[in-house]
């Protein structure tokens, strides 16, 4: 885990599921599986956070692919705004690859759980595909999102990992993300 200095008291394995808590706002923390270099990859964890965002641009969490370091990879980020809705990106490094979309029909609760799916695969263009959707209910067909990138420090194999930032207001109370059921796969072309 890394982010901030290592705070073992952040990272939480309890039952199986992980935790990483964020003690302010303003906070990032990621978990990187410094040990694994893929280059393509099919990623899909189960995520929450156990409370609604405050303000700001509220909690993010992202699946991490192709990570150099703590600048540089490719992520599938999940917003969970102030409103209520739940809105997807991808980003190459710190840029967002176009616009940020919202997920239509969903809205999130605390401790609602949402599975995240990020898929990376090929090289100039890199073509990254994202998809949230409820827990409880089936994967969609489709994809929420889908870009293409050919930023050259991310064209080979890199680390994978999760991150979890809160971009609320200063006083905002601690927030703590979940995740369940992490698994990597070699991706088809579905």
């Amino acid at each position: 885990a890394t982010g901030g200095g290592l705070e073992s008291s952040r990272f939480r394995v309890d039952g199986g599921a992980g935790s990483i808590s964020l003690p302010t706002s303003g906070s990032t923390r990621e978990a990187t599986l410094t040990g694994t270099s893929r280059l393509d990859v099919d990623v899909t964890a189960t995520v929450w956070s156990n409370r609604s965002a405050t303000g700001g641009d509220g909690q993010e969490v992202s699946l991490v692919a192709r990570r150099r370091d703590a600048t540089m990879a490719y992520r599938g980020r999940l917003r969970l705004a102030p409103d209520g809705s739940v809105h997807l990106a991808v980003a190459a490094g710190g840029s967002v690859l176009g616009a940020e979309v919202v997920v239509p029909g969903l809205v999130h609760e605390p401790d609602t759980r949402l599975r995240m799916r990020f898929r990376v695969r090929g090289t100039s263009p890199t073509v990254l595909d994202v998809k949230v959707w409820l827990a409880s209910q089936a994967e969609p067909a489709g994809w929420n999102m889908t870009r293409e990138d050919s930023t050259p420090q991310l064209q080979s194999a890199g680390a994978l990992g999760v991150l979890v930032t809160s971009a609320e207001p200063l006083l905002a109370p601690a927030v703590t993300f979940g995740f369940d059921d992490y698994v990597v796969h070699q991706p088809s072309g579905k």
